[in-house]
């Protein structure tokens, strides 16, 4: 079997590459990421066991001319809202735009099968909880109208030219190779840093806002089902759209209670107004138009609960790992890296 991932080099991809090779050896493992957001040093236990191309999707037509693979995983993407919502433009050409790169190699070469991770973002807003994937979707930022857009125009094409995709509404994804390093880290991840460094922490809003986690070992074991159910099937021209999330939403308090009950120690922490959270990104306030605080303080006190019926009816998949069992293993990573730096 050949798979391709796109964004290798990011944390969904290389943990992606290092489980499919760990269980499976002998699949083939093509990457490719122009490392803007990716870190090359999370592939360096399995370089050697991948094909790895440092270049940009939108040439990937001309670099694997000829080649064709049983999966495309398609994680190449921005994913930091603030960044999206700076710049428009490449916001659309990486999220969207790019799909169509990918779609087109897809069809010139004949692979049919694309997981695609979409966002549990798209669902900005709603008010139905557990969130089902047949809610209306009105979206508010960049990022999550980017990624429903891109479902959007995979689902056209499931339908015009028969190729099958799965895309997969991400809810918050967490573990031990997550981003530690970006302008503005996924929170556990910023956590554990300044747990581990026991530097202060600066949360925003009250805490009490809940958010629906999903550890990197479960989700990894969605992507493998949704391939698999595609590889099997004789047809194309199908399209899900899936939610990945655990369905048990957890408070920021309730996170850092068993982080510091498990490391044995307090975090040093100091609250702000949560209308402030995207203050280190001047360039939003800057504008003659800057963007509305609301906004902001909408999307840090915004409270997701997947609902995960259809994932278990559709592909037979729930999630295993509870929120202590994975930070647990989380803050064992971080703490035997201790300085948790870019390099590990």
């Amino acid at each position: 079997m050949k798979i391709l991932i796109t964004g290798i080099a990011g944390f969904v991809g290389s943990s992606l590459a290092r489980t499919i090779l760990r269980d499976t050896p002998e699949v083939k493992i093509t990457g490719i990421d122009n490392l803007s957001f990716g870190y090359i040093q999370r592939l360096d236990d399995i370089q050697h066991q991948i094909e790895f191309i440092q270049a940009d999707l939108s040439d990937i037509v001309t670099l694997l001319s000829g080649r064709r693979f049983d999966t495309i995983i398609h994680c190449a993407a921005i994913a930091p809202l603030p960044e999206c919502q700076i710049d428009s433009y490449r916001a659309l050409v990486q999220n969207v735009a790019i799909c169509g790169a990918v779609a087109d190699y897809a069809l010139i070469s004949g692979t049919r099968d694309i997981v695609f991770f979409s966002s549990g973002a798209i669902y900005e807003g709603v008010t139905e909880f557990p969130t089902p994937e047949s809610v209306d979707i009105s979206p508010t930022l960049n990022y999550p109208t980017s990624k429903y857009l891109a479902e959007l125009y995979f689902k056209a094409l499931c339908r015009s030219q028969a190729l099958n995709v799965t895309a997969i509404r991400l809810f918050n994804l967490y573990g031990t190779h997550q981003d530690y390093f970006r302008k503005q880290p996924p929170l556990i991840g910023y956590l554990l840093i300044n747990l581990i460094q026991g530097t202060r922490a600066t949360l925003f809003s009250s805490g009490e806002q809940q958010r629906d986690y999903v550890y990197i070992d479960d989700l990894i074991t969605l992507v493998r089902k949704a391939a698999n159910k595609m590889n099997a099937m004789q047809n194309g021209g199908n399209f899900w759209a899936v939610n990945a999330g655990s369905g048990i939403p957890v408070s920021v308090n309730n996170i850092i209670t068993t982080l510091e009950n498990l490391a044995g120690k307090s975090l040093d922490i100091v609250r702000q107004p949560s209308e402030k959270y995207w203050d280190k990104y001047g360039e939003l306030f800057d504008r003659s138009i800057p963007i509305n605080r609301t906004t902001i303080q909408q999307e840090v006190e915004k409270h997701t609960q997947a609902s995960t019926s259809y994932a278990l009816q559709e592909f037979d998949w729930s999630t295993s790992v509870t929120m202590e069992h994975g930070l647990k293993a989380c803050l064992e990573y971080a703490a035997t890296h201790k300085a948790i730096n870019p390099n590990v």
